[in-house]
C-alpha cells in the first residue's frame, strides 16, 4: 500500500483542477496512466453515482 500527495487536493475531499470529488486516476487527473488501482477507476466512478445517502436512509428506517 502506498499514499501520494497532490497539490491538486484541497483537504476537503475535492480536486481543484477538476472542480469535483477527488477519484485519483480518473480523466484529468495527474495520476491517470502513471500508476495502477486495485479497484479500476471505472468501478469506483460507477460508485460514486450510485444514492450517497442509501446507507442512511436504511438505517433510519
Amino acid at each position: 500500500m502506498s499514499s501520494f500527495t497532490c497539490t491538486h487536493f484541497d483537504q476537503k475531499e475535492n480536486c481543484i483542477l477538476l472542480k469535483t470529488k477527488c477519484l485519483p486516476g480518473r480523466k484529468g487527473c495527474i495520476l491517470k496512466g502513471k500508476v495502477e488501482f486495485f479497484i479500476p477507476i471505472e468501478k469506483r466512478i460507477e460508485k460514486e453515482k450510485e444514492d450517497p445517502f442509501k446507507d442512511y436512509r436504511r438505517k433510519k428506517k
